[in-house]
Parts: structure tokens; C-alpha cells; sequence
């Protein structure tokens, strides 16, 4: 918890996230983990986990998979839609992409 806030601006961070934190991942499931957030960083902290997911395993409801299907979900959302400049890093990184994408299909 302590990482997270010297990760934070020490200026008004309470500004940047009025809302409290989020925490996701497998370390988010041990007990406590929220109020010693709130305790420590003096913020509304919760556990994130997937909701509203359907068709898949009632395993991947879990807050250690929250990132990784978060990330599916918007994938699946911006499916092609361009999102970075095919410059010379990006279109490298757009291959890369691509390559990625057609493995799962």
C-alpha cells in the first residue's frame, strides 16, 4: 500500500482519484486488504472483480482475473479501431498486435 502512495503525486492527491482506488489481482483476495488501504492511504479503497461476464467459467469471477479480463473486454470493444500512431515503433507494435490477436481466433 505504501508503493502506492509514493507513486501518487504528493500534491493534492485526493484531487486525482475523488473516488477511491480500485485494487485487482490475485493479492487484492487476502482479507483486509481494503481496510488497510483506507487505513493507509486515507482514500475509499474496494476489490475490483469481473461482473457481468457471461459464458465464461464462474473461476474467472475472481478479483485476480479482473485485469486480464478487463483488458479482453476492451479489446473486444476496439476491435479494429486504431488507437496508436503507425509510426515506426507502433507499426512494428501493431504487427505484433495482430500476430497476438490472430492466435486466439
Amino acid at each position: 500500500m505504501k508503493l502506492i502512495l509514493l507513486e501518487m503525486p504528493n500534491s493534492d492527491y485526493e484531487a486525482l482519484v475523488p473516488a477511491g482506488l480500485v485494487l485487482t489481482g490475485g493479492s487484492s483476495n487476502l482479507s483486509g486488504i481494503s481496510a488497510l488501504g483506507r487505513d493507509i492511504l486515507r482514500l475509499p479503497v474496494r476489490v475490483g472483480a469481473p461482473t457481468d461476464i457471461y459464458g465464461i467459467a464462474d473461476v474467472l469471477k475472481d478479483p485476480a482475473y479482473s485485469t486480464s479480463v478487463g483488458l479482453l473486454l476492451w479489446g473486444a470493444r476496439h476491435e479494429g479501431k486504431k488507437q496508436w500512431n503507425s509510426g515506426r515503433f507502433g507499426g512494428a507494435f501493431s504487427r505484433l498486435a495482430s500476430q497476438l490477436r490472430n492466435l486466439f481466433r
